[in-house]
């Protein structure tokens, strides 16, 4: 790998990590937890999808009642070591390479 390889991807990994938390701040109730929908707005994909990463324990979650919680560094963590390829993700990199190629 050349240095400007290199480079390259050292510039990608930082722009896609810096655009992921530029996404619109969640709310989350009192104690700090996220609702399934709250969830699937925050990564762009649908509900059910939170629920099938529920169902597979790749995401962390509690039953409160009838209801599903879910920590915001869960579902960071999620997407940082499994998530896969997502809309959130698919569109961070569109971004990044709509930057790296006005740099050329």
């Amino acid at each position: 790998m050349t240095l400007e390889e290199n480079f390259e991807a050292i510039v990608r990994r930082v722009l896609r990590e810096e655009l992921a938390t530029l996404g619109k701040p969640a709310e989350t109730t009192s104690d700090g937890y996220l609702t399934i929908n709250e969830s699937a707005a925050i990564v762009g994909v649908h509900h059910t999808t939170i629920r099938g990463w529920i169902s597979d324990s790749s995401l962390k979650a509690v039953k409160a009642g009838r209801s599903w919680r879910i920590l915001r560094a869960d579902l960071d963590r999620r997407l940082q070591t499994g998530g896969g390829n997502n809309k959130a993700t698919e569109d961070i990199d569109r971004q990044v390479d709509r930057m790296l190629a006005r740099s050329r």
